[in-house]
């Protein structure tokens, strides 16, 4: 092996050229490619339900209290995207197989929307929008039940979920109706 002095040094053989921390240089970024395709591999391995859980903690601290209680329309848009990410929540738990705590979010949602707001009695049995959402929560609630190979509890669910399907049918039927009727116009 001969060396020359101006920081090359020549190899045995086919007569390359290396620097003198080309070794290192090569070892460095092969590690740091390694660290990039790890990273990766575990974030596409990371289960549905703890991105969904991150984005349900964030939207909960992006809350602005003072706003939340005086101004109705941020209030009723908050707790809709809240429902709506504790739904997606329950559809990646179900989806995971763990129906047990998909359960738990679903029996919450749905006493939530049983549950009249003051002075809003008649929206729970009539609002068709209501109703539809309870009917979705009712059917991936079957599917927790499907999950867990409870077919009593399963069928159910079923039961409700077409329930409130019907209801809702009707319920815009009925509104439909109400539109469509001439209002009178005061003489």
């Amino acid at each position: 092996m001969t060396e020359s002095r101006d920081r090359n040094i020549k190899t045995e053989g086919e007569g390359e050229t290396r620097p003198p921390g080309g070794r290192f240089l090569s070892l460095s970024a092969f590690i740091v490619m390694m660290i990039v395709i790890m990273s990766l591999f575990f974030l596409l391995l990371e289960p549905e339900s703890a991105s969904v859980k991150r984005e349900l903690k964030k939207h909960s601290e992006a809350m602005d209290k003072a706003r939340f209680l005086k101004e109705e329309a941020y209030r009723q848009k908050f707790k809709s995207e809240t429902e709506s990410l504790q739904f997606t929540l329950a559809r990646a738990y179900n989806g995971e197989r763990t129906p047990d705590l998909a359960l738990t979010i679903l029996e919450g949602l749905i006493k939530e929307r049983e549950r009249p707001a003051e002075g809003d009695e008649k929206r729970v049995e009539s609002d068709p929008t209501a109703l539809r959402m309870r009917a979705l929560y009712w059917e991936e609630m079957a599917n927790s039940f499907k999950l867990k190979s409870d077919p009593e509890k399963r069928e159910t669910a079923l039961k409700n979920r077409d329930r409130l399907r019907q209801k809702a049918r009707d319920a815009a039927r009925e509104a439909a109706e109400r539109d469509a009727k001439p209002k009178k116009v005061p003489e």
